[in-house]
């Protein structure tokens, strides 16, 4: 069995944001476990495709991620699915 995790990340958008770099290594640190089947990733902020961090290229040999983008009427929203392709 493996895990399905989920996490208000409170954004993800800003690389210059204080928190951003302890995020992405935690983030990272999920992937890499080989137990990670689903990790859901809420309130990123992302607007597009472009406003995601580099780990989606990183580790796209071991997950599918899904994006439900923010809007701009509700622009702290936003939700990151990461599917292992294990499943």
């Amino acid at each position: 069995m493996g895990e399905i995790i989920q996490w208000n990340i409170n954004g993800l958008k800003s690389a210059i944001s204080q928190n951003f770099k302890n995020k992405v290594e935690s983030i990272s640190s999920v992937l890499e476990k080989n137990s990670t089947l689903i990790f859901n990733i809420q309130e990123t902020h992302f607007l597009n495709e472009s406003d995601a961090p580099l780990f989606t290229k990183v580790y796209e040999h071991l997950f599918h991620f899904i994006n439900a983008f923010a809007t701009n009427g509700d622009p702290f929203s936003g939700i990151l699915i990461c599917i292992s392709k294990k499943l």
